[in-house]
Parts: C-alpha cells; sequence; structure tokens
C-alpha cells in the first residue's frame, strides 16, 4: 500500500520534515497520521490534534484527511495550520497500528468494545457520543453498542423516575442544588434537583455553582422525558 510505503519511509528519515517546523502552539499538538475518511476504506494521510501536556490521546480532535501522498499532506497541513508546529505520528498512535479491536484510551484502554459494554454500559453510551478516532471499524462497532446502552440506559431511568410535577399556578418555595450549568445565547442553562430527587430545569441568571444549596421561589410551567427523566421546566417570575 503506497501511504504505508510512504510512512516506513518517512520512519527511515527519506524525507525532509523541515517544511513542519514552526512556532509550538500554547497548549495543542499537530500530528500527521494514518487514518481513513468515513466514507471510504482507503488509508491516507489525516490530521490531529491533542492536548500538549497529555500523554494520552484521549482528547483527540481529528481535523480533516490530507492526502495520499505524503509531500501533498504536508503542503496541506502547512495550508491549514499556518506558522504552527507540525509532527508526524510515525507509531501511528491514533488509529491503524492499534486497531486490534480494542478501545484505544481512557480508564478502559486495551478492552474490547464488548468488555466494556459489559462492565460500564453508560461509559460505551458516552464514548458513542463523545469519542472519535481514525479506525472506522471500531467506530462502527462503538455506535452498535451505543444504540444498546442508550436502551438499557432508558429502560433504568422508567423504572427510576419520578412523574411530572403538577404546574404551580403561584410561586413555591423550594430547596434545591445545583447539579450543572451550562452557558446559551439565552442565558445560563441549570440542572437543579431536589430532596425527593425531582429534575428542574432552569434558564435565566447564573443561580450559583455547581454543588451548591440555594433556596427559590419559583412555579414549574411545564415538564418534559429525556431519556427517561421527567425534567420539570421552573420560572422565577
Amino acid at each position: 500500500m503506497k501511504v504505508c510505503k510512504q510512512m516506513q519511509d518517512i520512519r527511515e528519515g527519506h524525507y525532509d520534515l523541515s517544511i513542519l517546523d514552526g512556532i509550538q502552539h500554547e497548549d495543542r499538538r499537530f500530528v500527521i497520521t494514518l487514518g481513513q475518511s468515513s466514507s471510504s476504506k482507503d488509508v491516507m494521510f489525516v490530521l490531529y490534534s491533542c492536548p500538549l501536556k497529555m500523554s494520552s490521546y484521549n482528547k483527540n480532535t481529528y481535523l480533516g484527511n490530507l492526502a495520499i501522498d505524503f509531500e501533498e499532506a504536508i503542503k496541506n497541513a502547512r495550508r491549514k495550520l499556518g506558522h504552527y508546529r507540525i509532527d508526524v505520528d510515525t507509531e501511528e498512535t491514533f488509529g491503524l497500528r492499534r486497531d486490534n479491536g480494542t478501545f484505544p484510551c481512557g480508564k478502559y484502554s486495551g478492552k474490547t468494545i464488548a468488555e466494556i459494554f459489559d462492565i460500564d454500559h453508560k461509559y460505551i453510551f458516552w464514548a458513542a457520543n463523545n469519542f472519535t478516532c481514525s479506525s472506522i471499524k471500531l467506530m462502527r462497532e462503538l455506535a452498535e453498542y451505543g444504540k444498546l446502552s442508550k436502551i438499557l440506559i432508558l429502560e433504568e431511568n422508567e423504572k427510576n423516575t419520578k412523574p411530572a410535577l403538577p404546574i404551580d399556578t403561584i410561586k413555591v418555595e423550594r430547596k434545591l442544588t445545583i447539579v450543572s450549568n451550562w452557558e446559551t445565547e439565552f442565558g445560563f442553562a441549570q440542572r437543579l434537583i431536589d430532596s425527593e430527587n425531582n429534575i428542574f430545569q432552569y434558564t435565566g441568571k447564573l443561580l450559583g455553582n455547581k454543588g451548591e444549596e440555594i433556596t427559590i421561589a419559583c412555579k414549574v410551567k411545564k415538564s418534559w422525558t429525556s431519556m427517561g427523566k421527567v425534567i420539570n421546566k421552573i420560572n422565577l417570575r
């Protein structure tokens, strides 16, 4: 295979890699390695980035395909990244060489998708929605087990879910704990729970930090179900 022969030539120092020199990005490392596009079985040179201070690539980001020819791949990578330094992953850490059917990183590194599913199906669901790598085989298997994981999570949530709370006509004072918050274009979206594990969501001003207990007067305006759990939307007006 042409690209694999080129990678061997790179390892043996047959290419001038000086064009890849440049300014080191403050917190990212940019890497050329071997991979496959999602729409083709052809192996080619692809571009990834990963955190500079991490030894494992569990936070890697796929930046795109480059070319089948290494010299053309170098030019394309340079056009994409400007003056930043680019490395060549000659060990193929990002996918093909380690495509032995096992998960390549994280706390379950070295285990098969099936083994992880039996141990921790919620991790599989998370990985299916957040993890990417250049191994099409692994990603397809992860997608299939991710669907099974979602079914199990829905079944578990249905057993433990709380019924929707009635719509309030007046404000009710509630003692709530902030579980999570994230910023949106409409304000801060915040998930909260009460002592009976009813789940609430409020979007607007920041009510506090994650884990903080607050007491607020609010109304339940409507409810909906997400992943088998009832979410009660509250309003402070």
